[in-house]
């Protein structure tokens, strides 16, 4: 595939006037792919996640258990749509639920829920980047070149 790519030329469609390939990192990101889960259920749980209300129940859980009611008057949601949330929640197995008597308490699955979340909420607390392309970098928006020209770059070089 990498070879395939040596001379291929480039049009409008994907904004690349040079390309610079790096055989090494290639198969890397490869062999990355292949032993991680399948990308559907990552996207399907980013996707739970991407919800404000699912996202404010399980930042509400932390490492605390809370039952439908608390949940509802901690948050502002009503107990219908906490329920159905936690239902979905629990289905992905990030919440789980204990019972006690009537009362059903819900609490992070396992600790990479609450690590996944932290990173989330730090990450949303930081300051957008405004890294700007280097003078001359073609961009999506920038200038693009009929012809690409392919640089393979040995291993070591390059980086």
């Amino acid at each position: 595939m990498i070879a395939h790519m040596i001379g291929e030329t480039r049009t409008e469609r994907d904004g690349c006037s040079v390309v610079e390939l790096h055989p090494q990192a290639v198969r890397a990101a490869r062999n990355r792919l292949v032993s991680a889960p399948p990308a559907e259920r990552v996207a399907a749980l980013f996707a739970l996640l991407a919800d404000p209300t699912r996202a404010r129940l399980l930042t509400a859980l932390g490492d605390a258990e809370l039952c439908v009611c608390d949940l509802a008057v901690a948050t502002g949601v009503n107990r219908t749509t906490v329920s159905h949330a936690l239902r979905a929640l629990r289905e992905a197995g990030l919440v789980r639920r204990r019972r006690s008597g009537k009362v059903v308490y819900y609490g992070l699955a396992d600790d990479h829920v609450a690590a996944l979340l932290a990173m989330g909420l730090a990450h949303a607390a930081e300051e957008p980047s405004t890294d700007e392309p280097a003078t001359g970098e073609v961009t999506a928006h920038g200038p693009v070149a009929r012809r690409a020209t392919v640089k393979v770059v040995a291993a070591g070089q390059g980086r």
